[in-house]
Parts: structure tokens; C-alpha cells; sequence
């Protein structure tokens, strides 16, 4: 078994810069009616509009938000450097991205990393054509493998902050009742208060596309994200640590700027260990040798004894 060592970190931190974006999309999922892009400073919305409605459109349709919002950004160099996250990326919005890259093949080329069955990193290349010969490349990360809550509840922790919400049901004399979005008309009576949210949530994303509220829980979402990913860095470059693409690979990065002062042997397995979703084994260097902590630097794990 050849071995390699795990060395302290002792350079500069390097902050990378980032953006967020959002995806706003209906009941009918293969669609999409807006995106939303925040980088700290500038937030911008992508739809197509007719009247007051935004349009749901597929992502490879041109007229859609999705392409505009892709074009808009593949056509300069000015977020390459960046973290582009989305909160739950792998799951959704990079889905949408996906399915856009494949209709434009000839223009573009992508590497998808997987973690299960969710996307952790997204990297995306065009094809330069002449006089320029390197490409450009652009980052997708998905944020909730490094800040492992819903959106709402880091909001909460983090900045005090919340999404922008339609009222909850209401329990009156005769049920559950809640106000249609749209129309402002009262909809009940429900039996209980989970029926009746999952009525609301059906009406409220069915209509979302022309809610006029639309562009206020859209922005919310991407300043709130962004923010609670500028404190989680700050906080854990305060200690003297550094963001990682995912929680634990920060973890060991922090472990090897604040706590790592020696070399230290790494094996690729370990008897009697999983090592199918790990990158390392580290033994316990502290006069435990029979203890050892697996810890694996891209799935969204913590280290077990």
C-alpha cells in the first residue's frame, strides 16, 4: 500500500469571490419562469413576460429565463474566478442547467461531479475559437452541502433573517383557512393544518409564475443565501479556518491551518472501514494508535470513531 501524508496548511487564505443564483419554477417542474442572480452588489432577474405574467419556459427553449440567464452569463469572463452556488443545486437548478449545455454542445462542454444522486460541483467550459485558444471555465457549487439546512432555517441562525412568506393557515371556528394568493379570496375549511398547507403550497406554486409577489421571494432567497454564506465564511475564517466546497472538506481544511503542525500518513483504505464513500483515512496521532477517524473530504459526512 503506497502511503502519502496530509501536511499542515500555511499559505495565505485565499477568499474566493461567489455568487448565488435561484430558480423560480410552477407545479410543472419541467419548466421555468425565473431566475435570479446576486453577487453582492448587483441582483438581476431573467424572465419572459407577457402583461404581468412571467412565462414558463424549458431550458433550452431560447426565449426561456433559463436561457437568457445562461447566456447572459457565459458570455464574459467577469464570474469565472467565482462560487456560482444554488441552495440544493444538485438536486434542482443545476438540473436545468444540464438539460441547457446539452442543446449546446458545440458551443460548451461540462464535468459534472456527483455525490449520490445530487451534483456537488458543476464545472462548465466553452469552446474558444480563434485567436483564443483557452477556455473559460465557470463553477456551480451546491451550497447546502456546505451549509447543511433549508434555506429558511439558515437564514434564521445565521443573519436573523427569513424568506418572504405567504400567511400561514388559520384554524377559525369551522377548520383550517387560508388566502388564495392570486385572488385574495379565503379557501377552507380544512380539517387539519397539514391538509390544509399542502393546499395552500399546491395553489401558491401552481400560481407563482404570476403572483405579484414573485420578484420579492426571488430576491429575498438570493440575498438571503448570500449572506448566510458571507457569515458562515466569516465565522470560520475568524477561527483561522477556510471554506472547502462542502462542509467537511472546510473541516479539513480548517483542521489543517489551525490544528495540523506535522505530517501525517494517509491510506487510501483501511481495513475493516467503508471506503467506498471516503477519500482518507487519518490515524490518530495523539498516543491512540488504536483509534482512527475516517474523514472524508467531499461527501456531506462527519467523521465517525
Amino acid at each position: 500500500m503506497s502511503e502519502e501524508f496530509l501536511k499542515p496548511l500555511t499559505g495565505k487564505v485565499r477568499q474566493k469571490p461567489f455568487a448565488v443564483f435561484d430558480i423560480g419554477t410552477t407545479i410543472h417542474l419541467e419548466q421555468a419562469f425565473m431566475v435570479g442572480f446576486y453577487d453582492g452588489k448587483t441582483y438581476r432577474c431573467f424572465e419572459e413576460k407577457r402583461g404581468s405574467i412571467s412565462q414558463p419556459r424549458t431550458p433550452e427553449d431560447a426565449r426561456g429565463c433559463i436561457s437568457q440567464f445562461l447566456t447572459w452569463l457565459f458570455s464574459s469572463k467577469a464570474y469565472i474566478r467565482h462560487w456560482i452556488y444554488a441552495h440544493n443545486g444538485g438536486n434542482f437548478d443545476f438540473l436545468y442547467v444540464v438539460r441547457w449545455l446539452m442543446a449546446h454542445s458545440e458551443e460548451f462542454s461540462f464535468n459534472a461531479v456527483p455525490l449520490q444522486s445530487s451534483i456537488l460541483c458543476l464545472e462548465v467550459a466553452d469552446k474558444p475559437q480563434m485567436p483564443r485558444k483557452t477556455p473559460r471555465t465557470w463553477t456551480f457549487l451546491d451550497s447546502f452541502r456546505l451549509m447543511n439546512a433549508p434555506l429558511e432555517k439558515l437564514g434564521q441562525a445565521l443573519v436573523g433573517e427569513s424568506k418572504v412568506k405567504e400567511p400561514p393557515p388559520l384554524e377559525l371556528g369551522d377548520g383550517w383557512w387560508f388566502v388564495h394568493p392570486i385572488t385574495g379570496v379565503a379557501k377552507g375549511p380544512y380539517k387539519d393544518k397539514q391538509k390544509a398547507l399542502h393546499a395552500q403550497n399546491q395553489i401558491f406554486y401552481a400560481t407563482l409564475h404570476r403572483n405579484p409577489r414573485r420578484y420579492a421571494y426571488l430576491e429575498q432567497d438570493c440575498r438571503l443565501l448570500y449572506k448566510c454564506r458571507e457569515t458562515f465564511g466569516d465565522m470560520v475564517g475568524s477561527m483561522g479556518g477556510e471554506i472547502g466546497m462542502t462542509a467537511p472538506s472546510s473541516a479539513m481544511k480548517s483542521f489543517r491551518r489551525m490544528h495540523l503542525d506535522k505530517w501525517i500518513p494517509i491510506n487510501s483504505c483501511f481495513p475493516g472501514c467503508d471506503c467506498e464513500e471516503t477519500t482518507g483515512v487519518l490515524l490518530d496521532y495523539r498516543n491512540v494508535p488504536q483509534r482512527f477517524q475516517v474523514f472524508d473530504n467531499h461527501a456531506n459526512q462527519q467523521p465517525r470513531q
